[in-house]
C-alpha cells in the first residue's frame, strides 16, 4: 500500500511539474496576448486619427471643387461672350470690306464708263467719216486707264480682288477690243480691199481713180495709227496682267523660254489676228466650199494661196507693223529681262500656216481613210490613184516646210501636225520606203554600169581628203538622195518620229549600196594590169566610193539634228551614244579596207610565182643573195600596179597600198626567199 502511495505521489509530482511548466506557458502566452492587444489598441487610434485627416481633407475637396466650378462657369460665359463679340467684330469686318469693294467697284465704273463715252464719241465720228486722230483718242482715254491699273496694283485690298479684275479685263476685250478696236479695224480694212483679194502692200483698188488712191493711201495711215494705239494700250494691260498674275506668268514665261526661246504674247499680237482675218475667210471660201479650187486631188492649190499671201504680205507687216510692235513693246526689266516677243511676221506666218495645217489634216484623214480599205485586184486603179494623191500632199507639205523655215525657223510646223497621227506617218514611211525601192531597182543597171565606167583621172597626188573625180556616179547619186531625204525629215521636231523614218529610209538604202560594193568586189576578177588597166582603175572608184560615203556618213552624224536622233537611238538601247551613221560608216570604212587588201594580194601573188621561177634562178647563181636586187626586181615588177593606183586612189589609201605591199615583200624577202636560199645551198654541197 505504501508503494502504491509512494507510486502514486511520485506522479502526483510529475503532475505538478507539468501543470507549473503549462502555467509558466500560459503566462507567457497571456503576456504576448496583452501586448498584442495594447498594439491593436495603438493601431485603432491611429485609423482613427488617419479617418479624421481624411475626412477634413474630403472636406476640404469639396469646398474646392465648388470653386473650380464657380471659376468653369465664369469662364464659360467668358467665352461665350468672346464669341458673340467676334461675330460682330466678323461683321463689321465683312461690311467694311464690301464696303470697299463697292466703292473701288464703283471708282472702276465710273472711269469705264468714262472710256466708253469717249469711245463711243470717236466711234461716231467714225461712223460719220469725219476727221479724228487715233493718238487724241489714247491721250484721252489714257489717264482713266492708268488709274484703274493704279487701283488694281496699289489701292485694291479686298477678297473678290481677282473677281473684279476678271470683269476689267472682260470690258477690255469687250467694248475696246472687239466693239471698238476690231470693229474699226475691220472696216478700214473692208474699205481698203482686203477681203475682196487685195494686198496690204497695193496703194491701189481695181481701176481705181487718183482719188480714190489717195483715199486708200488715208485709210491705210489710218489704220497703221490705229494698230499704233492698239498696240500701246494692249501693253498697257499686258503690264497690268504682269503685275496681278506674276507667279502664273513668270512660269509660262519660263516654259517658254526653255521650249523656244521665244513667249508668244496674245495681247500685242491681236491686231495682227485681226489683220490676219480676210485671208482667212478668203482661205475658207476657197478650200472649204463646193469650188472648184476644193479638189482633194489639187493640193497644191491651197499651199500656194498660203504662199502667195506670205510673199505679199509680210513687207507691210515688217515695214509698218513690226517697228510699232518693237518700240511699244514691255520693258524688259519688267520681266527681269527675260520676255522675247514673238515678232508679228512670225505670228502671222503661224496663223496662215494653222490654216494650212487644218487643210492638210482634213485631206490626209480622208486619204487615209479611203487607203486603209480593203482593195482587190478590180480597183487596185482607185487605190493606186488615191495613194499617189496621199504622196502628192505630203510632198507639197514638206517642200513648204522646207522654204519656210528656211527664212523663219521659229515658225510653226506643219509635218509636226502630220506625224501627230501614227497611222498617216506610217502610210508615208511605207510609201517613200517603195518610191526609194524602186528607184533602187530601175538603177540597179545603171549602178553596176556607174562603179564599171565612171573612173576619172586625178591630177593632185598630195590630195588628203576624197575627190569626187575618183568616185563612182552611183555614190553621188546614193549620196545626193540621202542629203534629200535629210531635208526631207529634218524639220519633224519629234525625235522618235523623225528616228523612225531614218532606220527605214536611210538605213535601208545605205545597205543596199554596201551589198552592191561587196557584190562588185567579189565578182570583180582583176587579171593582168596590161590587160585589163581599165578594170583596175574601175575598181579603184568602187574603194573611193566606200570611203566617200563613209567620210559622209561621219559628217552627217554630228549634225544637231542627227545627234539628237542619236541621243534617243542610245537612251532607248541603254548604250554609248555613237552618231547614227556611225555603224554603217565602220562598215563602209571595212569594205574599202577589205578592198585594199585584196589589191595587195592580187598584186603581191603572181610577182612571187613569176619570181620564183624566172628571177631567183639567175639572181642566186649569178651573185648569190642579194637582198636589193631582189626588192628592186619586186618593185621594179609593181611599177605599173603601183602606177594605176596611184593615179587612181586617193593619197591616204595609196598610202596603205604602199605600206601593206612592202610588208608583204618584206615577209617574202626575209622568209620565203631566206629558206629557199638555204634549201638550195644545201642541194649545192
Amino acid at each position: 500500500m505504501q508503494a502504491y502511495l509512494e507510486e502514486i505521489y511520485h506522479y502526483t509530482d510529475i503532475d505538478q511539474i507539468q501543470t507549473n511548466k503549462l502555467s509558466q506557458l500560459l503566462e507567457k502566452e497571456q503576456l504576448k496576448l496583452k501586448q498584442l492587444s495594447d498594439g491593436l489598441s495603438n493601431n485603432n487610434q491611429q485609423n482613427k486619427d488617419q479617418k479624421n485627416e481624411l475626412s477634413e481633407l474630403s472636406e476640404k475637396n469639396n469646398k474646392e471643387n465648388l470653386i473650380s466650378k464657380e471659376k468653369i462657369e465664369n469662364l464659360n460665359k467668358l467665352n461665350e461672350n468672346l464669341k458673340t463679340l467676334q461675330k460682330e467684330v466678323n461683321q463689321l469686318e465683312f461690311y467694311q470690306n464690301l464696303l470697299n469693294e463697292l466703292q473701288i467697284i464703283y471708282k472702276i465704273n465710273n472711269l469705264t464708263n468714262e472710256i466708253l463715252n469717249i469711245l463711243n464719241k470717236y466711234n461716231q465720228l467714225f461712223k460719220n467719216n469725219e476727221n479724228f486722230s487715233y493718238q487724241i483718242l489714247f491721250l484721252e482715254i489714257k489717264n482713266n486707264l492708268q488709274s484703274i491699273i493704279t487701283i488694281f496694283t496699289n489701292e485694291i485690298n479686298v477678297s473678290n480682288k481677282q473677281s473684279i479684275y476678271n470683269s476689267f479685263l472682260n470690258f477690255i476685250e469687250k467694248e475696246i477690243y472687239e466693239n471698238y478696236f476690231n470693229f474699226q479695224l475691220r472696216e478700214i480694212m473692208k474699205s481698203l480691199g482686203w477681203y475682196e483679194g487685195e494686198s496690204m502692200t497695193s496703194d491701189t483698188l481695181t481701176l481705181s481713180t487718183s482719188d480714190s488712191i489717195n483715199k486708200k493711201k488715208k485709210k491705210k495711215k489710218e489704220l497703221i495709227e490705229l494698230c499704233k494705239v492698239y498696240i500701246i494700250i494692249q501693253n498697257l494691260i499686258d503690264n497690268l496682267q504682269f503685275k496681278m498674275n506674276n507667279n502664273s506668268l513668270q512660269h509660262s514665261l519660263q516654259n517658254n523660254l526653255q521650249n523656244n526661246n521665244t513667249l508668244q504674247s496674245t495681247i500685242t499680237l491681236k491686231c495682227i489676228k485681226i489683220l490676219s482675218e480676210p485671208f482667212s475667210l478668203r482661205f475658207h471660201f476657197h478650200f472649204y466650199g463646193n469650188l472648184k479650187t476644193n479638189k482633194l486631188e489639187r493640193p497644191q492649190l491651197f499651199f500656194g494661196f498660203i504662199e502667195k499671201i506670205l510673199n505679199q504680205e509680210i513687207g507691210f507687216l515688217q515695214e509698218e507693223i513690226l517697228p510699232l510692235i518693237k518700240y511699244y513693246s514691255i520693258n524688259g526689266d519688267d520681266l527681269n529681262n527675260n520676255l522675247i516677243l514673238l515678232d508679228p511676221v512670225t505670228y502671222f506666218c503661224n496663223l496662215m500656216i494653222g490654216l494650212l495645217s487644218n487643210k492638210v489634216k482634213s485631206n490626209l484623214n480622208i486619204l487615209k481613210n479611203e487607203l486603209l480599205k480593203d482593195y482587190n485586184n478590180n480597183n487596185i486603179n482607185d487605190y493606186n490613184n488615191i495613194k499617189d494623191v496621199f504622196i502628192l500632199t505630203i510632198n507639197e507639205s514638206v517642200l513648204f516646210e522646207q522654204s519656210i523655215k528656211r527664212d523663219n525657223p521659229l515658225v510653226d510646223s506643219i509635218l509636226d501636225i502630220i506625224v501627230k497621227d501614227e497611222e498617216i506617218y506610217n502610210l508615208w514611211i511605207k510609201y517613200d520606203l517603195e518610191y526609194i525601192k524602186n528607184i533602187v531597182n530601175e538603177k540597179k543597171n545603171d549602178w553596176t554600169i556607174h562603179l564599171q565606167n565612171s573612173y576619172k583621172k586625178f591630177t593632185s597626188d598630195e590630195e588628203q581628203q576624197v575627190d569626187e573625180s575618183k568616185c563612182s556616179i552611183s555614190s553621188y547619186w546614193l549620196l545626193q538622195s540621202l542629203a534629200i531625204l535629210n531635208d526631207r525629215y529634218k524639220y519633224i521636231s519629234d525625235c522618235k518620229v523623225r528616228l523612225k523614218f531614218f532606220n527605214n529610209i536611210h538605213i535601208y538604202l545605205l545597205n543596199d549600196y554596201l551589198k552592191l560594193l561587196n557584190n562588185e568586189m567579189e565578182n570583180n576578177y582583176l587579171r593582168n594590169i596590161y590587160e585589163e588597166e581599165e578594170n583596175w582603175k574601175k575598181y579603184c572608184s568602187q574603194i573611193n566610193s566606200a570611203i566617200y560615203v563613209e567620210n559622209l556618213l561621219r559628217d552627217w552624224s554630228e549634225f544637231d539634228y542627227m545627234l539628237e536622233m542619236s541621243e534617243r537611238s542610245s537612251s532607248n538601247s541603254g548604250g554609248n551614244i555613237d552618231g547614227i551613221f556611225d555603224g554603217l560608216a565602220n562598215d563602209f570604212a571595212l569594205l574599202a579596207d577589205q578592198m585594199i587588201r585584196r589589191i595587195i594580194t592580187l598584186i603581191i601573188d603572181p610577182i612571187k610565182f613569176k619570181f620564183m621561177n624566172k628571177y631567183l634562178p639567175s639572181l642566186l647563181n649569178e651573185d648569190g643573195y642579194k637582198s636589193d636586187k631582189i626588192l628592186q626586181q619586186l618593185i621594179d615588177n609593181t611599177s605599173r600596179e603601183l602606177q594605176v593606183l596611184k593615179e587612181g586612189l586617193t593619197t591616204i589609201k595609196f598610202h596603205q597600198v604602199w605600206r601593206g605591199l612592202c610588208h608583204e615583200i618584206d615577209n617574202f624577202i626575209m622568209s620565203d626567199l631566206q629558206h629557199l636560199k638555204e634549201f638550195n645551198d644545201i642541194l649545192i654541197h
